[in-house]
């Protein structure tokens, strides 16, 4: 909410942890209650996953599953996981790993918790051979460098954050690309021919594999990640 938004919540910026109830001295005293930013929670943890695009024109489709390959065999899905399991489906808020800061486990009597497993979304979602359900997120949660001296471009972050360099980033979640551009953590790449160009560290291999494919092949690779949106 204080990044992108410009409130402060009251549980990060309240007298607490800041002495005062006006860290921003912008006249406005506990911007945001923890029992509004838990709401703000509760309605992103519930909403549905993105989906897929249905009833594609022949062509589309069968250049979005060839695409689908392509991008496995380049070797985007050793960041780009296609899906992730879920040991359990009660999500809580506060969660059991935050951290000083923000509300936490240990600050409330009960935390809030909401049982996934009865909207009708999660009910869809596939299942691995253990039951649990398959959260098809295309990322892997984890850090990963991916600029370097030949390749840059998402190495231009100007605001650092604690422990982590600048040009280490989160892998981002494929779900839901085809309906979310611009695209970059500073949304100043405009089409997916150019992230995926962008990429460097680590990814470089997988962007090399996919700089050397047929134009067809990459116009798949393409048609295969529009395909993936946020229904409306």
């Amino acid at each position: 909410m204080n990044a992108h938004h410009g409130i402060q919540p009251s549980e990060r910026f309240g007298s607490t942890w800041t002495g005062t109830d006006d860290h921003d001295l912008d006249g406005f005293a506990d911007e945001m209650s923890p029992g509004q930013i838990s709401a703000l929670v509760a309605f992103q943890a519930t909403l549905p996953a993105p989906t897929r695009k249905e009833n594609l024109p022949d062509a589309w489709q069968e250049a979005a599953d060839n695409g689908e390959k392509v991008f496995a065999d380049i070797g985007c899905v050793s960041c780009h996981i296609p899906a992730l399991p879920l040991d359990s489906l009660v999500f809580h808020d506060p969660g059991p790993i935050d951290t000083a800061g923000t509300l936490r486990q240990s600050d409330m009597t009960a935390p809030l918790a909401l049982d996934l497993a009865t909207l009708s979304w999660v009910q869809a979602l596939p299942r691995d051979e253990n039951g649990r359900v398959l959260v098809p997120l295309y990322g892997d949660l984890k850090r990963h460098k991916i600029a370097d001296a030949a390749n840059d471009t998402f190495g231009n972050e100007l605001l650092a954050q604690r422990f982590v360099a600048r040009d280490v980033f989160i892998t981002a979640e494929l779900w839901g690309i085809g309906s979310t551009a611009p695209y970059g953590h500073r949304g100043d790449l405009t089409t997916l021919n150019e992230v995926i160009l962008a990429h460097g560290g680590e990814a470089t291999e997988s962007r090399k594999n996919y700089e050397a494919l047929s134009e067809d092949n990459r116009q798949a690779v393409i048609a295969f990640l529009r395909s993936l949106e946020i229904a409306e």
